[in-house]
C-alpha cells in the first residue's frame, strides 16, 4: 500500500506507466482480499456471542446488528470466496483510477472499511445513548475473549477501566457477575459501582501506595 501510494503521489502529473501501476493492482488485490476475507469470518464468529451478550446486557431491550462496511463492494459476507473479492477490488480499482491519479492515493480496500454498530435499527455512533454505546463496546470486549478462548484454549485477562460510569444498575450487575472463570480486573472511581459483585476483591489506591478494602 505503502509503495502503490509513493508510485500515484510521485507521479506529479506525469503520464503514468499503466502496466507498473497494473502490476500493483494486482497484488495489493491478491493481499487485500486476503485481509478482507479473515474480517469478515471472524466478525461472523463475533456476532454468534456478540448478539447473546449484547442481549443479555440490555435485558432484552435493545437489538444488536454488525454489518461489515467494505469500500469495494456492499455484497460481501463470510461465505464469498477469495477470488470473488480480489475480482471486486482489482474492478474497484479501475473505476476509480483518475481520482486515485489525480489524489495520490489508495482510495479503497482494508484500510477504508469500517464496522458498521446498528443498535435498535438505527447507526449507534449517533444515535445511541452513551450507556449503550459503552454497553456495545463491552460486548465487544467480551466477546473478543470468548473467542481468543476458543482458539487459544486459554482464558485471556480482561482489563477494564471505568466502564461503570454511563452504566445504569442491571447493566453493572451483569457486568460484574457474568464474567464466569476469568481473571477480570475492573477500576471505579466509586466503590458503590461494584457493590453487586457477588465475589471477588477490591483494592484502594492512596497517594501511590495500594491497600486492600477489607469490608468489600
Amino acid at each position: 500500500m505503502k509503495q502503490r501510494n509513493c508510485f500515484l503521489k510521485n507521479l506529479g502529473g506525469q503520464t503514468p506507466d499503466y502496466g507498473l501501476l497494473d502490476i500493483w493492482n494486482d497484488k495489493i488485490s491478491e493481499i487485500e482480499a486476503l485481509i478482507i476475507k479473515n474480517r469478515l469470518e471472524y466478525l461472523e464468529i463475533l456476532k454468534k456471542h456478540a448478539y447473546k451478550i449484547f442481549n443479555e446486557i440490555s435485558g432484552g431491550n435493545d437489538e444488536l446488528i454488525l454489518n461489515y462496511n467494505s469500500s469495494i463492494s456492499k455484497n460481501l459476507d463470510f461465505n464469498t470466496p477469495v477470488k470473488e473479492i480480489e475480482e471486486n477490488f482489482r474492478n474497484k480499482l479501475q473505476k476509480l483510477k483518475s481520482s486515485e491519479l489525480k489524489c495520490g492515493s489508495t482510495l479503497c480496500g482494508a484500510h477504508k472499511d469500517d464496522l458498521d454498530v446498528i443498535i435498535n435499527g438505527y447507526p449507534a455512533r449517533n444515535f445511541a445513548s452513551q450507556g449503550q454505546q459503552r454497553s456495545a463496546a463491552l460486548t465487544f470486549k467480551l466477546s473478543e475473549a470468548i473467542v481468543l478462548e476458543e482458539v487459544t484454549g486459554e482464558s485471556p485477562v480482561i482489563l477494564l477501566d471505568d466502564v461503570m460510569s454511563e452504566l445504569d444498575p442491571f447493566r453493572k450487575e451483569y457486568l460484574i457477575n457474568n464474567m464466569g472463570g476469568r481473571q477480570v480486573f475492573i477500576t471505579a472511581c466509586d466503590l458503590s459501582d461494584l457493590a453487586s459483585a457477588k465475589k471477588g476483591r477490591a483494592f484502594g489506591i492512596n497517594a501511590g501506595k495500594v491497600f486492600e478494602i477489607k469490608d468489600f
